[in-house]
């Protein structure tokens, strides 16, 4: 469960202020109708996203500012490719231009180009010395690398910068809970909170350790506040919400929850879809369970423990 809220926690908004899955979503709109990013005025977006289909501008004429918007459009786009080209013309005629190097460390690390990132964010950093945004750019990514020593001093330094910042509050429990420090854990989580309290963030990453830890009751009404704070991360936490309560024998929301993570799979997971089974089976529900059992078996027509668990339902 902890690699998977690392992944959660990676999301754009950490570095640009991209809001929840909006980035995953962006490839659905082949030309971005409004800024994914915070702090970008529409008005300035939508005249550089009139610009994606022509000719790129002469560089000798241009300014940093119109290829960074540029870059934003394309970005929001879906079009990795693209936004980088024109965030690398932006950052030749000012290399030290603070949003461009936010969202050119944001494509590498959606991208894997972890190292680079790492760079861009230092950078960034040294051009906004009193900027939060790098330092927890920076201490997410040491996070995921597991270097939990750069991740503490980068967060420490984020917060040094933003005393209230939820997000970085987040990233210090997150360490602690990786080192199953749950009360110190949950104290940080704590204070995200008071600053935020409509942080989905600290619910969701709060919610994910509880399970964790075995707390499965509190693990689910973390789980379920994230998602009624931030529908589109409700899909994300989805299946551990489906365990949580599966766990504390609430099977009607599980089997919500499994419905909902499979609705967003092309292909659902066996495994989910036997939890679903089993969920419909202890609520009582014994059609749409002997139905998902037959769909597991039809996924994985080779498992044997599969059948069993059809035959025990018809029982």
């Amino acid at each position: 469960m902890r690699r998977y809220l690392i992944i959660l926690i990676l999301v754009p908004a950490l570095f640009t202020g991209c809001v929840g899955e909006q980035a995953l979503r962006r490839a659905e709109d082949p030309l971005a109708q409004a800024p994914c990013i915070d702090g970008v005025d529409a008005g300035a977006f939508q005249s550089a996203a009139g610009t994606l289909n022509k000719k790129a501008p002469d560089p000798a004429g241009s300014s940093a500012k119109q290829f960074y918007l540029r870059g934003v459009a394309f970005y929001c786009s879906g079009k990795h490719a693209r936004a980088m080209v024109e965030l690398k013309l932006a950052l030749g005629l000012d290399a030290s231009y603070y949003d461009a190097l936010m969202l050119k460390a944001t494509v590498h690390n959606e991208t894997g180009n972890i190292e680079i990132a790492l760079k861009d964010l230092a950078t960034a950093s040294r051009s906004k010395p009193k900027a939060p945004a790098p330092y927890i750019g920076l201490g997410n990514i040491h996070l995921q690398m597991g270097d939990l020593s750069k991740a503490s001093d980068d967060f420490v330094n984020a917060i040094k910068r933003s005393p209230r910042s939820d997000v970085a509050h987040v990233g210090i429990a997150e360490i602690y809970a990786m080192q199953g420090r749950l009360e110190d854990a949950l104290n940080f989580y704590d204070r995200a909170l008071k600053f935020n309290p409509a942080s989905a963030l600290a619910y969701a990453s709060r919610g994910i350790t509880f399970f964790d830890f075995g707390e499965y009751e509190n693990a689910a009404l973390d789980l379920e506040r994230a998602g009624g704070l931030a529908p589109e991360l409700s899909v994300r936490l989805a299946e551990s919400r489906g365990y949580a309560n599966f766990y504390i024998a609430k099977y009607e929301k599980a089997a919500e929850a499994f419905s909902e993570f499979i609705a967003s799979e092309p292909l659902p997971p066996v495994d989910i879809v036997t939890m679903r089974a089993l969920s419909y089976f202890y609520a009582g529900e014994l059609d749409r369970a002997i139905s998902d059992a037959t769909k597991a078996i039809e996924l994985a027509p080779d498992d044997p423990k599969l059948y069993y668990n059809r035959a025990n339902f018809h029982v």
